[in-house]
């Protein structure tokens, strides 16, 4: 009897393992087009124990989620050093835009045209200044050639001003773009907290690696996390399931941003200083890979890079028209007297004339309106009209104009050697070359990542092949037990019968 009444509930322990087979191959054929799953299978295990004369089986069962963690902290790392070349690609592209330029032939980035049309460019616009005055130097006295040197040289000053527009348009929004990425991070850093609780009460009742589902979402969020900066995780031994996440500061020093128990450390951004903290930090935070530090990269260095470098080609433009075009005030009542003349507005006087540096900009040039020097009671503002070619009286002379249009062919120290027409090829060749190099390191992270989801898309993706043929092995199984169940029910029926 006792026997009997063992093998009956055997039997009917072996259908519900069936029915929670059935399930979970469902389960995964429902999320066979879900990355982020992990197939799972039943594992069931009988120990037999004897109690008495007789003896009974119990079955356990867990749910095995086909994970593997390498594959999975691989993926996590790859996926912060993607993110990283994307976000810089694309500021990159912005900071050649501010010159004017793009990049067209696809397998030769570095191609820069030799002589740019009027394409609005800033090397353009230097090319049209100078051939403009070679024109001037050509004709003084034609109204057509003083006219297209006024206006080369309007789109010339527009051309730094915007350029320098530009920039500070481009710092600001990728600082608020920072700054917003930063709360994204941390509103992430609170959900992966949650989760962790959520594992922790799971399988503190169920037991180890239950909570599959959760396991999930929690693999799926720290990859979302790994886009912003490169975390370094480690599952915290006897916490039931919970993981622990830290970053790395600028002396190399671990910073704990979250562990079991504790709410996760926020993480700050100095927009001032370009600089990231924790309210526990003692150094600043060093982010590694990810969208985060790459966009405080490329505002730390090829911004404030290409910044120098403009700002340099307008002070050398400026100061050097300057100091061939300006005309040294001399006050009345002094034989001869005349009025200030100068082309740009700074430096005047120029350098060899006032001893003082220059404080020419991309962003203050401009073209001389005349002197705001108390001092100076006359000087004469840049016109059309006002435009000189020479020192001399005479008809035709062209010494001043001459002199302004060789500048163009001169090498100038403070552009390291070289001319002013190569140091704009020079900048973009070289902003180019940075955005090509950096394409060329994404399109290989990208197939690194790619090759790493795909191998554990072996391991852990839905074969629907594979769950179809669990799916009728478990029906059959369960169809069996059903109907062993049935038999020894009857039996059990007839027994108690003949016992009245």
């Amino acid at each position: 009897m006792s026997g009997l009444l063992g093998n009956l509930s055997s039997t009917s322990s072996a259908i519900q393992g069936h029915t929670r087979s059935i399930e979970l191959a469902g389960k995964n054929i429902a999320n066979i087009n879900n990355p982020d799953y992990a197939r799972q299978r039943l594992n069931t295990s009988s120990i037999t124990t004897a109690l008495g004369k007789d003896t009974v089986t119990i079955t356990t069962r867990e749910i095995q989620q086909l994970r593997d963690s390498f594959l999975d902290r691989q993926i996590v790392q790859e996926s912060s050093f993607l993110s990283s070349f994307r976000a810089r690609d694309d500021r990159l592209q912005e900071l050649l835009g501010v010159m004017g330029e793009t990049i067209d032939r696809v397998n030769d980035p570095s191609f820069i045209r030799d002589n740019p049309s009027d394409d609005g460019s800033l090397r353009s616009g230097i090319n049209k200044f100078f051939n403009s005055f070679e024109n001037f130097a050509a004709r003084p006295t034609d109204q057509a050639s003083r006219s297209e040197l006024m206006r080369a040289a309007e789109d010339l000053v527009n051309s730094f001003n915007r350029a320098s527009s530009r920039l500070d348009s481009l710092e600001r929004s990728m600082k608020t773009e920072i700054s917003t990425e930063v709360n994204s991070l941390n509103n992430r850093l609170d959900e992966l907290s949650d989760l962790n609780r959520k594992i922790a009460k799971v399988e503190l009742s169920t037991g180890a690696n239950t909570a599959a589902d959760l396991r999930d979402e929690r693999q799926k969020l720290l990859e979302e996390i790994a886009e912003f900066t490169q975390i370094e995780i480690q599952e915290v031994p006897g916490s039931n399931g919970q993981i622990s996440a830290s970053l790395r500061d600028v002396n190399g020093d671990q910073t704990e941003i979250l562990r079991p128990g504790f709410a996760p450390q926020k993480i700050f951004y100095n927009s001032d200083n370009n600089s990231f903290r924790t309210s526990t930090s003692s150094a600043d935070i060093d982010l590694g890979a990810g969208k985060l530090p790459a966009l405080q990269q490329v505002l730390g260095e090829d911004l404030d890079n290409l910044r120098g470098q403009i700002d340099t080609l307008a002070n050398t433009i400026a100061t050097e028209v300057n100091e061939v075009y300006y005309q040294a005030y001399v006050p009345a009542g002094t034989d001869p007297a005349v009025p200030e003349i100068s082309f740009f507005d700074q430096p005047t006087p120029p350098p060899s004339i006032s001893g003082q540096p220059s404080s020419v900009n991309a962003s203050n040039i401009a073209l001389y309106t005349g002197s705001q020097d108390p001092l100076i009671t006359e000087s004469i503002p840049l016109t059309q009209d006002s435009l000189r070619a020479s020192d001399s009286s005479f008809a035709g002379s062209n010494d001043i104009a001459l002199a302004i249009a060789g500048l163009s062919e001169q090498d100038f120290s403070a552009l390291g050697g070289i001319k002013l027409s190569e140091f704009t090829t020079q900048t973009s060749v070289t902003l180019g070359q940075e955005i090509q190099s950096n394409a060329n390191q994404m399109r290989v992270q990208q197939d690194v990542d790619t090759l790493i989801k795909d191998r554990r898309a072996q391991i852990s993706g839905v074969s629907l092949d594979e769950e179809m043929a669990n799916l009728v092995q478990f029906q059959r199984a369960f169809q069996a037990s059903s109907r062993v169940f049935n038999v020894m029910s009857e039996m059990l029926e007839t027994v108690v019968t003949q016992l009245r």
